[in-house]
C-alpha cells in the first residue's frame, strides 16, 4: 500500500457564490485527527506552474471527475494524494448550492475577470500584504467601495506616510505605499522597507536589505509579527542584525562594516527621537489645533444647509487639504515615535487601527461623528508598559548606548504618544466625518442615494459635473466592483500565482 501524503475532501465549486474554484480541506498524515483541516483554494483555470507536483495531480484527477458528471451542479469528492504524487478518488458525492448571492457570473466572465485582476498585479510586480501597516483592510475592509478607498489613499497611503515621518531620519518614498487587486487594498513591501530605511543608507546596501526583507517576507510568516524591517534601535535590534548576517535567502551577503552602518544609523534616529521629542509633539499638537480650527470655521457657516454644491465642493477640498497637512501628518508621526519609543521598552506592537470601516459614507454614524463633543475615554496601557518592560535591563540598555533618557523617561514618553495618539485620531476622524457628511449633502442636492455615492471617487467632488455624468461614473464603477467582489484574494501576494491559489490555513490570524 503507497503511503499517503496528504488527504482530505474537495467542494468543486464555493458555497456562498458558486464561483469555479476547488475548495480543498486537507490534512497531512503527520498533522493528527485532532488538527484543524488546512484549506487551499484552487481557481478553476489555474495554471499548473503555480501547482506542487501532488496538488497538480489532485487537479487534473477533479478535472477528469468534473467530465464524468458534467450536469452536476457540484462534487464533493473524498481523496488521498500518495507521496509519488499520484491522486486517489475514493468517492463522489453530487451537492446543491443553495445561495442567495445577487452578482453570481459565468465562469467566462468570472475567469475574464480574474485575469484583469492578475494584469493589474503585473503592472506593479512586487510582494503586496494587506496586514503590514497600515494594515488597510483593517480600516477599509477587503472590498472598500471605490470612494472609501479613494479617500483612504488620498489621505493616509500616497505621499503623506513618508514625508510624515521623513524627518526622522528615514529615506523618502517616491512610489505610493497603497495599491489595488481586484477590489482589495494592499501595501506595497517594497515602499513599507524603502520608508522605514534610515535615509543615509547608501543605495547598494538598501538593495541588499530590501532584497532580504522581501525574501523573509516571501518564506516566513515574521513579516505578520513586525519583525522584519528594522525600524529604530531597540533591545532586540543585535538579535535582528545578526539574522541579518546570518540571512539564507539571497546570495549576497552583508559585511560587518555595512552592518554596523545599519546599527549605527538606526541609533542615530533613536536618539533624534528621544532628543527632540519635546518640539517635535509640540509642533504636531499646534498642527493638530489649526485642523481643529478650520473645521469648526467651516462647522459654523451651516455648509450642510447650502444648496450650493460647488460650494460645497470647495468645502470638501478645504478639509482634505487640511486633514492632510495638519491631521495626518501629526498622526502619522506620532504613530511612528510611539513605535520607535515601543521597540526601546520592548513591548510588543498594540493594535490600534482606525475604526474600522470609518471611510463608510454609507453607515450614518461616520456622518455624524464630527458633531461629538463627548469627553474622549483614552485606555491606560500603564500596566501593558509594566508587564513588557524589564527597567533595568532598559536601563543597562540606554546607559551602553549612551541614549540620553532615563527609564522613567522613556515609560513617560510612551504613555504620552499613547494619549496623544488617542486625540490625534479623534480629531481626524471628526474631520473625516465632516467631509463624508459634505458628501452625502451634494448627493441629496443632485438626487443621488448615498448607496450609489460609495462608487464615486474623491476627485469627482473636487470638480463639477453633471447629474447624468456622474450617474454614468456610477454605473460602470458598480459593474467592475461587483465583478471583482467574485474573486478570493491572499492576503499576501508574493507573485501572480498566489491569484491562481491561495492558501487560506497561511490567512488565519494575520
Amino acid at each position: 500500500m503507497e503511503k499517503v501524503k496528504f488527504y482530505g475532501k474537495v467542494r468543486t465549486r464555493d458555497s456562498v457564490m458558486k464561483r469555479p474554484y476547488y475548495v480543498i480541506k486537507y490534512k497531512y498524515p503527520e498533522d493528527g485527527e485532532k488538527s484543524p483541516y488546512r484549506e487551499k483554494w484552487i481557481a478553476g483555470n489555474a495554471s499548473r506552474e503555480f501547482l506542487d507536483e501532488g496538488f497538480l495531480a489532485l487537479f487534473f484527477a477533479l478535472k477528469n471527475v468534473e467530465r464524468m458528471y458534467e450536469n452536476a451542479e457540484a462534487l464533493e469528492v473524498k481523496f488521498k494524494v500518495t507521496v509519488d504524487n499520484k491522486a486517489v478518488v475514493e468517492d463522489v458525492k453530487t451537492v446543491r448550492i443553495a445561495t442567495e448571492w445577487p452578482y453570481s457570473m459565468t465562469d467566462r466572465d468570472f475567469y475574464d475577470t480574474k485575469s484583469y485582476a492578475k494584469c493589474a498585479y503585473l503592472d506593479h510586480s512586487d510582494v503586496l500584504s494587506g496586514n503590514v501597516y497600515p494594515s488597510p483592510e483593517a480600516t477599509i475592509g477587503s472590498n472598500p467601495r471605490p470612494l472609501e478607498y479613494s479617500i483612504y489613499s488620498e489621505l493616509f497611503t500616497n505621499r503623506i506616510w513618508t514625508d510624515s515621518i521623513a524627518g526622522l531620519g528615514y529615506r523618502r518614498v517616491l512610489g505610493d505605499l497603497m495599491e489595488k487587486v481586484g477590489n482589495k487594498p494592499y501595501i506595497s513591501i517594497r515602499a513599507t522597507i524603502e520608508g522605514y530605511t534610515p535615509s543615509e543608507i547608501p543605495d547598494r546596501l538598501f538593495e541588499k536589505l530590501e532584497a532580504y526583507y522581501t525574501q523573509v517576507i516571501k518564506n516566513t510568516d515574521r513579516y505578520t509579527k513586525g519583525e522584519v524591517v528594522l525600524k529604530s534601535l531597540g533591545m532586540k535590534t543585535d538579535e535582528a542584525i545578526r539574522l541579518i548576517k546570518e540571512q539564507e535567502f539571497t546570495e549576497d551577503t552583508f559585511t560587518d562594516g555595512e552592518l554596523a552602518l545599519l546599527r549605527n544609523s538606526l541609533k542615530r534616529i533613536t536618539d533624534y527621537t528621544i532628543s527632540h521629542y519635546d518640539d517635535l509633539c509640540s509642533q504636531d499638537e499646534e498642527n493638530v489645533g489649526k485642523l481643529k480650527s478650520i473645521r469648526e470655521d467651516i462647522i459654523a457657516k451651516s455648509p450642510l444647509d447650502d444648496t450650493n454644491v460647488m460650494k460645497l465642493y470647495k468645502y470638501i477640498e478645504e478639509l482634505i487639504d487640511s486633514e492632510k497637512k495638519y491631521g495626518t501628518l501629526p498622526y502619522i508621526r506620532q504613530t511612528r515615535l510611539g513605535g520607535i519609543i515601543g521597540e526601546l521598552l520592548g513591548i510588543p506592537y498594540i493594535k490600534d487601527h482606525m475604526n474600522y470601516r470609518v471611510y463608510d459614507i454609507r453607515n450614518p454614524e461616520n456622518l455624524e461623528r464630527y458633531k461629538d463633543d463627548k469627553p474622549l475615554e483614552i485606555a491606560d496601557i500603564r500596566g501593558y508598559i509594566d508587564e513588557y518592560t524589564d527597567p533595568a535591563r532598559l536601563d543597562g540598555f540606554l546607559k551602553k548606548e549612551g541614549l540620553d533618557a532615563s527609564v522613567d523617561r522613556v515609560i513617560g514618553m510612551g504613555l504620552d504618544v499613547w494619549d496623544r495618539k488617542q486625540r490625534f485620531r479623534n480629531e481626524y476622524m471628526k474631520t473625516l466625518s465632516l467631509v463624508l457628511a459634505l458628501i452625502a449633502a451634494s448627493g441629496r442636492i443632485l438626487g443621488i442615494e448615498q448607496e450609489d455615492l460609495s462608487y464615486l471617487e474623491l476627485p469627482d467632488f473636487l470638480s463639477y459635473h453633471s447629474r447624468d455624468a456622474y450617474m454614468g461614473m456610477i454605473e460602470e464603477r458598480r459593474n467592475v466592483y461587483h465583478s471583482y467582489c467574485s474573486l478570493m484574494l491572499p492576503n499576501l501576494i508574493r507573485g501572480v500565482g498566489d491569484i491562481d491559489v491561495i492558501d487560506i490555513d497561511q490567512e488565519e490570524g494575520l
